[in-house]
């Protein structure tokens, strides 16, 4: 119901039917959810590792000041013996989460974790529109929220 309210709301200064802007938008859902499990067999493919997905929309909670319309973030959580070498490949982590976030419209974080512990990496769009590796801003935990392009570390 919401996305036909959007849909709505749209045709009134869109040219296109409410009909074509539902097609546009199951292919944007489409092509992100192909993205996501196309993620998952790259990571799982040739190494012991498993991948538990995890998404929510809870990054306003998180950020005080994350892109625009980009409240999702996916959480690739990493379980098994290669947990370890997955996480220590930036270049490997960097173009999963490049990848997501640019076929994922509303994603504007992915973060790769080893499940069960506190190690973590969250890649974030920059309003460059470069996407970058948080940890190397990283703080201590604390009250409020995180400015976006920062990673608590513990």
């Amino acid at each position: 119901m919401l996305k036909t309210i959007a849909v709505v709301g749209l045709f009134a200064s869109s040219s296109m039917s409410p009909l074509a802007l539902q097609a546009q938008e199951a292919e944007k859902s489409d092509r992100c959810t192909a993205t996501i499990a196309a993620a998952q067999k790259r990571i799982e493919t040739g190494r012991n590792v498993d991948v538990v997905i995890d998404v929510a929309d809870n990054v306003p909670e998180l950020y005080s000041d994350y892109p625009a319309n980009r409240p999702y973030r996916y959480t690739f959580a990493l379980d098994g013996t290669a947990a370890e070498s997955v996480m220590a490949s930036g270049k490997f982590t960097k173009s999963i989460a490049t990848t997501v976030i640019n076929n994922c419209s509303s994603v504007g974080l992915v973060i790769f974790a080893v499940y069960r512990t506190d190690w973590y990496y969250a890649y974030g769009l920059l309003p460059s529109g470069k996407i970058e590796n948080f940890s190397t801003n990283c703080v201590e935990p604390g009250p409020g929220k995180l400015r976006w392009g920062q990673q608590t570390c513990f």
